[in-house]
């Protein structure tokens, strides 16, 4: 048994959801926390031009991804699942987005002149290996996926994240900067490959005309909502590097970044969910889909209101103590971003929930209505707003997209929240932002030291009044505890 998977024993007792949302957890905070560490160090050492380099080639890489997939990743995974002729789907899958690679590689070659800002970072073949490998763990992960495997995926994820840290600090240290970092996403997508591949039970089969055919059936629906969900995420930032420069790009995804924090939780539990929702669907259990969305909602606002109302109220000092006094600049961008990440919480669960219902139609009209707000608001903001125009830009498309989202879902599942823990937890976090307010008034935050014990007074705070006040957070965090053989404090 493999050391990672006897700390792992404690959680073998518990559902799988609840057994892959806390994996997915984990490996979230470990890789929030190496991320904040290895970034403070990066954004000092290289500054908001290198890194803004860097982030235009990671927003790149997926959209480009999307013409090596076509939807056929996704048509191949909802085949597989149903356990028949699971080999042969995924052996005409590879064949089917190796033919894809090899064109977009060529297009991508003949191409390269347009990449001015890439190219001239010295990104674009980095950019082109990146492509190759995230291709490759793509269409592993839809062996390892199809067979309910979703903690692997989440282990593969942070053992590659911390090794593309790893790799990252070790050539910023010796002077690589923007293709150190590079090199860091090419090498984390290596290690989780080979991790992936390890789990994969999925083998090599036979396979004929007629299994691709029924992928690229399917693919149209599937890549289209796939094309406007990840065009959703990229467009802000393709439009910064049109209109802006590249420090600019950097010091906006440095604050998209830390916005992002906030909604940890909900990636996790999302994982774990989709496959369980779409198991339920199956079974007709709707009152089970009902359940297990307003819980993932409840425990997505859990983490995320505190960390919204705490970068809030320090959005500047926590710009210029973790990134340096370049980056307060975007300190009005990152207030806007945090206002963001309710929407993103609430519209994600929502469209993963559609995913999983069979709804791709419903999906895809969502998140295009939200990609045509993005693209007008930015193409009207950014020019005269720079990095808060492009902020602006991503409240208005993730309101329309989690509006559209939530209707559309309405009309398959009662979905409600749960009203009295949400209440609780908004009473908490303001009653932490009132101290923390009140603290500002009196004492400058004006150490790294000061801050630290500011938020880690505030965390501790806020989850003292939850866990006191409401008894179904209590009680699920309790039962966790339990679980792994930690008593559970009788003042709570």
């Amino acid at each position: 048994m493999a050391a990672w998977e006897r700390l792992l024993t404690p959680l073998m007792g518990i559902g799988p959801v609840r057994r892959q949302s806390i994996i997915g957890f984990m490996s979230t905070i470990g890789m929030m926390l190496a991320g904040f560490l290895a970034t403070i160090y990066i954004a000092h050492a290289t500054g908001p031009a290198s890194l803004g380099a860097f982030f235009l080639m990671i927003t790149y890489l997926p959209v480009i991804s999307l013409f090596t997939d076509m939807g056929t990743g996704g048509a191949a995974l909802r085949l597989m699942g149903s356990g028949e002729q699971r080999g042969a789907f995924f052996s005409a899958q590879i064949a089917v987005r190796g033919v894809l690679l090899i064109v977009v590689v060529l297009l991508l070659v003949l191409l390269r002149p347009f990449f001015i800002d890439l190219d001239s970072s010295g990104l674009f073949w980095w950019l082109t290996g990146a492509l190759v490998v995230s291709t490759s763990v793509s269409t592993v992960v839809t062996g390892v996926y199809s067979a309910g495997k979703a903690g692997i995926l989440q282990l593969a994820d942070l053992i590659g994240g911390l090794a593309r840290i790893l790799v990252q600090l070790a050539a910023v240290y010796l002077g690589y900067s923007a293709a150190g970092l590079a090199g860091g996403v090419v090498a984390g997508l290596l290690v989780t490959l080979g991790f992936n591949a390890k789990y994969l039970e999925t083998g090599i089969s036979r396979f004929g005309w007629g299994h691709i055919r029924q992928i690229v059936s399917m693919a149209p629906w599937i890549g289209a909502t796939a094309f406007t969900v990840v065009l959703l995420g990229a467009t802000d930032t393709i439009l910064l590097g049109y209109f802006m420069d590249l420090p600019a790009v950097g010091l906006y995804r440095t604050a998209f970044q830390l916005a992002s924090l906030p909604a940890f939780t909900m990636l996790a539990i999302r994982t774990a969910l989709y496959p369980k929702i779409a198991q339920w669907r199956m079974a007709g259990d709707v009152h089970a889909i009902e359940m297990a969305l307003s819980r993932a909602v409840t425990f997505s606002l859990l983490f995320a209101v505190p960390a919204i109302t705490g970068g809030w109220i320090l959005s500047d000092r926590l710009l210029y103590y973790l990134y340096g006094s370049n980056f307060v600049a975007a300190a009005p961008a990152l207030v806007l971003l945090l206002a963001v990440q309710p929407l993103i919480i609430v519209s994600s669960l929502a469209t993963m929930c559609l995913f999983a219902l069979d709804r791709q139609k419903e999906v895809f009209i969502s998140t295009l209505a939200g990609l045509l707000v993005l693209f007008l608001t930015g193409v009207v903001f950014v020019p005269y707003l720079g990095i808060t125009g492009a902020a602006v830009a991503c409240m208005a498309a993730n309101l329309v997209a989690a509006l559209f989202a939530v209707r559309t879902l309405a009309n398959e599942v009662k979905f409600h929240l749960e009203k009295t823990s949400v209440r609780n937890i908004v009473i908490a976090a303001a009653v932490m932002g009132g101290i923390i307010i009140a603290f500002r008034l009196f004492f400058p935050v004006a150490h790294l030291i000061t801050l630290m014990v500011l938020v880690g007074g505030g965390a501790a705070l806020y989850l003292f009044l939850v866990l006191r006040s409401d008894p179904v957070i209590r009680e699920e965090i309790r039962g966790l505890s339990v679980a792994f053989g930690i008593q559970w404090p009788r003042w709570l």
